[in-house]
């Protein structure tokens, strides 16, 4: 059989339609048990965290970063994957569509991002230990700097400008 480019256009395939079956229950229920296990386990440490706010350390900073980036992932990923095994399809938009894929990208990099800054940090922290005094500004920079290159590295993409 010879097929062409010219007629590989005029080919259209008819996928069924998303349903709500045992597969969708099952996902469903999954991500909402991790969505809410995140929840509470995220908004925990943040708690802990306000109550040892009086003994700054680059770890606490560190860690109530990592809670907030796993929250932002909690709600936009897990949570949003729950809902959308539960709806069978998207009811919010475009604009929240984009909005959502967006806050999922960049909660799972800042996810990333975090934990690189604090293995960084360890590592600094094993190899120059006498530089305690440089590390809280230190960290700074690299949390700041995670969340800028996140938030950069998270916009949406036009579908036209790798074209060539």
């Amino acid at each position: 059989m010879n097929v062409t480019n010219s007629n590989l256009d005029n080919i259209t395939i008819q996928l069924p339609l998303p349903t709500f079956d045992e597969v969708a229950l099952v996902k469903t229920l999954i991500y909402g048990a991790m969505f809410f296990i995140s929840l509470f386990g995220n908004i925990a440490t943040l708690i802990q965290m306000y109550r040892m706010r009086r003994r700054k350390s680059t770890i606490n900073t560190l860690i109530v970063n990592l809670a907030t980036a796993d929250l932002i992932v909690s709600f936009f990923c897990t949570g949003t994957e729950a809902v959308w095994n539960a709806t069978v399809q998207w009811y919010a938009g475009e604009v929240m569509c984009r909005s959502v894929r967006f806050l999922q990208g960049f909660g799972l990099n800042l996810s990333t991002c975090i934990t690189v800054v604090i293995s960084l940090d360890r590592c600094f922290v094993i190899i120059d230990p006498m530089s305690r005094n440089k590390a809280p500004q230190r960290v700074k920079i690299m949390i700041a700097a995670s969340w800028a290159w996140c938030f950069v590295f998270s916009i949406p993409q036009n579908e036209e400008s790798g074209k060539l």
